[in-house]
This record gives structure tokens, C-alpha cells and sequence, in this order.
């Protein structure tokens, strides 16, 4: 699961202290809790994280999408980012390595502000309930608390963030 601007702390799954994703809390799997991103920017992060560094240098080929389609996985890479523009295209070149890719949006990923990082969880659902003879590795690519959050979590976002009221001060 990559969680665009998201924070751990801010996740039951890795320690927050709301209960906000019942299906990473529940998983069958493995949670990376102390992983830190590699960059600032969401593309340069990932660059780093999901390809083979040699030297300080990404290697493109080599991304952990190949590496598990040659370790004998079946990959699927399911995404409510977009698939080209000037913050997509990098990433959605290592997805559309992975045997199945589904994308929500159909170009940038500013495409269609909407659309909702839950419909990745029924396409989840979907490869779960079938039987397969080889190791499956399922990656969410979620919009995650990128702008417009609100929007997109149907009126639930003020049940997982508490605000604190502040006071705007002058420094003179």
C-alpha cells in the first residue's frame, strides 16, 4: 500500500491512535511501521523506494514490480492516481510492469478529484477470493490525503482528524 501524503502516525495500522483502516489493520500480511521516505517529493521518493539503487542512481529495469514478477509472483497494481502527466508517468511506468493494472483515473491524477482510494479495496477483495498457484503481491497506489480529502472520504474525514483550535500570532 503506498499512502500518498500520509503520515503513520496519523494511521491505526502503524500506531495512530484512531481506528481508520480496518482493512490494513486486518490483513494478512506484513506493515513496514518504520519506514521514512526517501525524498521529499512524492516522485523522487518513490523513484528511490520501489527501484534498485546503485550509486545513487535508480535503476529503472530493476523495480520491485520485475523483481517479483521474476521471483515467480503474480503482481497487480491497483491505482486511484493518474497514469501520465508530470507527477504520474514515472510511477505508472514501474506499475504497468506488474501482470494486472487497473487505474481509477484516466489521465493526470488530477483527472477526476473523486474518485474514492476505497474502490481499490473490492478490486483487492476480488483477487483474494480466488484460488492462485503463485505467490500473489497486490499493491494499492491510494490518493491518500491529498487534496481534496474531505471530498473523497463521504463525511468521514472529521472522525479520523481532531482539530486543535489555533490562534494566529504577529512576529514582529
Amino acid at each position: 500500500m503506498i499512502g500518498e501524503s500520509a503520515r503513520r502516525d496519523a494511521l491505526g495500522a502503524f500506531g495512530g491512535h484512531w481506528d481508520n483502516t480496518p482493512f490494513a489493520s486486518s490483513v494478512n500480511g506484513l506493515i513496514f511501521a518504520d519506514y521514512i521516505a526517501a525524498s521529499g517529493s512524492t516522485q523522487k521518493s518513490l523513484g528511490l523506494t520501489l527501484n534498485r539503487v546503485v550509486d545513487g542512481k535508480p535503476q529503472f529495469q530493476d523495480n520491485f514490480v520485475t523483481l517479483a514478477n521474476r521471483a515467480g509472483f503474480q503482481t497487480w497494481w491497483f491505482s486511484n492516481q493518474g497514469q501520465i502527466g508530470e507527477y504520474d508517468t514515472a510511477i505508472a511506468s514501474i506499475a504497468k510492469r506488474a501482470d494486472e493494472v487497473y487505474f481509477l483515473k484516466e489521465g493526470n491524477f488530477e483527472a477526476d478529484k473523486n474518485t474514492k482510494d476505497e474502490a481499490l479495496l473490492d478490486m483487492t477483495a476480488q483477487v483474494l477470493a480466488q484460488e492462485h498457484s503463485q505467490p500473489q503481491l497486490i499493491v494499492l497506489h491510494l490518493m491518500g490525503s491529498h487534496p481534496q480529502a474531505c471530498d473523497r472520504t463521504q463525511g468521514k474525514y472529521e472522525t479520523f482528524v481532531h482539530r486543535k483550535k489555533r490562534r494566529a500570532i504577529s512576529i514582529p
